[in-house]
């Protein structure tokens, strides 16, 4: 429940409802997800945290000044006040997150929204590769792809979403970034029946859906994120770790 407004955050983000779907469409939901959240924040004396500036607040704080500074000796223009909004609220979600998640049990909380969230969209995106009439259920259409690209990666079709996903390179970033959360469930402590029940629930349609974009480097990405939890997984050794390489690169 602490983390409700984060959850609304990340479904109107990934999922994003309010583009697609007819009871939703149009609906400004960022008027309800950030007044919610300052209110859950509130509520849980955390709002005090939002001002709690770290490292990483001074350099956002420099791109910033940075882009009014541009947006100022450039000529200031409709896409320049729109930057400057964009960016605030980049901020604001980053300064909620951060005084939302107040211990391990709330981040570990974080990352199961996002996995989960990365699934249905994973589901999605498999659907999407084999609905013969090539729709996805936003209504999309599949991402652009020449016969050379389709030839190098072995797909006729690359997957995308909607919103800040409709490119098939961006929507791959949702499942390679959302593996390794998986990949946490394919190691110990974690049963051998459960391992092989997240690897093929969770692991394997995050990286098929991945493939299934079509993007090569997001594709080399995911590969790279599997390969880094071999290594880890099983402590390969360096003359391993070049063999294996030569044997990947063949």
């Amino acid at each position: 429940m602490r983390l409700l407004p984060l959850w609304l955050f990340l479904g109107s983000l990934m999922i994003a409802p309010q583009l697609w779907w007819s009871p939703m469409l149009g609906a400004r939901v960022d008027f309800l997800v950030y007044p919610l959240w300052f209110v859950f924040l509130a509520a849980r004396g955390r709002l005090g945290e939002v001002l709690r500036f770290q490292a990483l607040d001074g350099a956002y704080g420099v791109m910033y000044l940075w882009v009014i500074l541009s947006s100022i000796t450039n000529g200031w223009t409709d896409v320049s006040s729109f930057q400057v909004y964009l960016y605030t609220k980049y901020w604001v979600v980053y300064r909620f997150t951060c005084a939302s998640i107040a211990s391990y049990k709330d981040l570990r909380g974080a990352g199961y929204a996002f996995v989960v969230l990365a699934m249905v969209l994973a589901i999605e995106g498999i659907q999407h590769t084999f609905n013969p009439m090539g729709v996805g259920w936003a209504g999309q259409s599949f991402a652009w792809i020449d016969a050379e690209s389709a030839k190098s990666i072995g797909l006729a079709s690359r997957i995308r979403w909607v919103g800040i996903f409709d490119g098939p390179g961006v929507f791959c970033v949702v499942f390679t970034t959302a593996l390794p959360f998986a990949f946490r469930y394919l190691a110990p402590p974690v049963s051998i029946p459960m391992r092989l029940l997240a690897a093929t629930t969770i692991a394997a349609p995050l990286a098929l859906a991945a493939y299934y974009t079509g993007s090569r480097g997001g594709i080399l990405a995911t590969a790279a994120m599997a390969g880094m939890f071999v290594i880890s997984r099983f402590q390969v050794s360096v003359k391993r770790l070049i063999l294996f390489g030569a044997l990947a690169f063949a």
